[in-house]
């Protein structure tokens, strides 16, 4: 075992969980919660692994560290202190190089020849057999203590341990201020933070990059997933033209396509709540800012978002038949790509307020429901109950939908997508004749006053976005809406990190 633990100094270790343990394997447990209270790198090999440990390995051992000491438990024993957490929320502590004589005081003096670890294991599991329980043992610790108080040196005040530890060289100084002016103002002499906020993104940065770079098995599944989908959609509305049924089927895509890049995002879950330990116990010490964490946790997956929305946008545009050229593709993409920040943001959010993946999976999947009913591609907007608007509104896939509808039918205003008997389809006379339907449409026209032939074009792409409810908000101003939800859910993350990790230790 290497460690290097000068920050991990007077923890407090819970033996009782390992008393279960026998034999070499409990006092390798032992002696390696002994190992992290030191104040030193240390090399504790497994007994008896280090007698028999040759010249060669203990080489590639002073090639990995080479300021690790190898310690043998003699030396562990001399050198550590502990804690022993007992039941019943109460603390006995003994300083190891008195173990002998703690308990030798208490009437069960070690033999000279008996591993003191092992004793000290075994006496606490007979004592919890036992019908007192331990309550001799913290009795005794107690009074102890009590008869030592009065020996105790005085405790000095933090002013002055400060001022102890800038004259020694512990601590330093960031500014001019003279040992006289320190206890003015301690704050500005003790940084909170080891790095600056820059350096805390590039650290973060770069360990998210690494482990991502372990794990390229899940990045690979999910290109996959997102292909696979690409293909699937691409598929099911393949080379739709400018007739009613094609406008149906664009609009049950864009509809379908972003709610599936949020159900995509969903993978992200269980990401939190796996470092959630790890990410408490870590700005507990103010290893770095919450505000640093948040950021890498943008901004690094963003490359990755970028080719996964290349690929779902260039497998479907063109297989689909939208319509816009390069420059209608160019905006299909960034709306792809920037769902795919939003939906990821919002998972992020989720996973902040639950504490299981199941229940994180069941809350998303419910939303997401909710964010396509309500966003207008099912349900136009006017057809809705005025107090369902609401939820229109609050709807993630309304923005992201309504920004590449627009970019669809509201580009082109001359191209027409009901022409003449078209207007027959998807109602009870479209079985009728062609001649019949051409008479309606005659008929027709003499009513409103106009005349309407069987190629007489009857809606362009405005009245398709009128149709859908969708003229109410810009496309660009749709984008900037995305954004903002995106950084709304960010912002919420953060808040609820700080609260989280607020004076809280793992």
């Amino acid at each position: 075992m290497i460690t290097r633990s000068r920050s991990a100094a007077s923890c407090t270790i819970n033996v009782m969980k390992q008393l279960q343990k026998v034999g070499g394997e409990r006092t390798a447990v032992f002696y390696r919660m002994l190992t992290i209270q030191f104040m030193t790198d240390l090399f504790v090999p497994d007994e008896p692994t280090y007698q028999g440990l040759d010249s060669q390995r203990m080489q590639k051992w002073k090639q990995i560290c080479p300021s690790c000491v190898p310690y043998t438990n003699q030396a562990i024993e001399s050198s550590a202190s502990w804690t022993v957490e007992l039941p019943s929320t109460r603390t006995a502590g003994v300083h190891t190089s008195n173990l002998s004589q703690f308990f030798g005081a208490f009437g069960h003096r070690i033999p000279e020849n008996e591993n003191q670890a092992e004793f000290a294991l075994d006496l606490i599991r007979d004592l919890e057999d036992s019908p007192g329980g331990v309550s001799t043992l913290v009795e005794f610790n107690k009074s102890r203590q009590y008869s030592k108080r009065d020996l105790d040196e005085p405790k000095c005040e933090l002013k002055d341990a400060i001022k102890a530890s800038i004259v020694k060289g512990k601590l330093v100084t960031t500014g001019t201020a003279s040992n006289d002016d320190i206890g003015s103002d301690l704050t500005s002499l003790v940084q909170p933070y080891a790095n600056p906020f820059w350096i805390e993104m590039m650290i973060l940065s770069k360990r998210l990059m690494i482990n991502s770079r372990r794990m390229p098995e899940l990045f690979v599944v999910r290109f996959a997933t997102v292909f696979a989908a690409a293909i699937i959609t691409a598929g099911l509305y393949w080379q739709l033209d400018n007739s009613p049924k094609g406008t149906q089927g664009r609009i049950g895509f864009f509809g379908f396509g972003i709610t599936l890049i949020f159900f995509q995002c969903s993978r992200e879950i269980p990401v939190f709540l796996q470092e959630r330990h790890i990410f408490i116990r870590e700005t507990a010490y103010n290893a770095y800012r919450v505000s640093s964490y948040l950021l890498a946790h943008s901004l690094v997956p963003i490359p990755s978002m970028i080719i996964l929305s290349l690929v779902f946008a260039a497998t479907t545009f063109w297989a689909v038949g939208l319509a816009g050229g390069f420059s209608g593709f160019l905006f299909f993409f960034i709306i792809i790509c920037i769902s795919f920040w939003v939906g990821s943001s919002f998972i992020a959010l989720i996973s902040g307020l639950v504490s299981h993946v199941m229940v994180g999976f069941i809350i998303v999947a419910c939303l997401l429901g909710y964010f396509l009913v309500f966003s207008g591609a099912y349900i136009p907007r006017d057809q809705m109950r005025s107090f369902w608007v609401l939820l229109h509104y609050t709807s993630l896939v309304k923005y992201p939908f309504q920004s590449i509808l627009q970019n669809e039918y509201g580009d082109d205003s001359t191209k027409c997508f009901v022409r003449g008997v078209q207007f027959f389809e998807d109602t009870i006379f479209v079985h009728l004749p062609e001649s019949v339907k051409i008479k309606l449409l005659k008929s027709m026209g003499h009513v409103l006053g106009k005349n309407i032939t069987g190629s007489s074009c009857l809606a362009t792409g405005g009245k398709i976005l009128e149709h859908s409810g969708a003229t109410d908000i810009s496309k660009w101003n749709c984008f900037w809406l995305t954004v903002g939800f995106g950084v709304l859910f960010r912002v919420l993350f953060y808040f609820i990190l700080l609260l989280g990790s607020k004076n809280k230790r793992m």
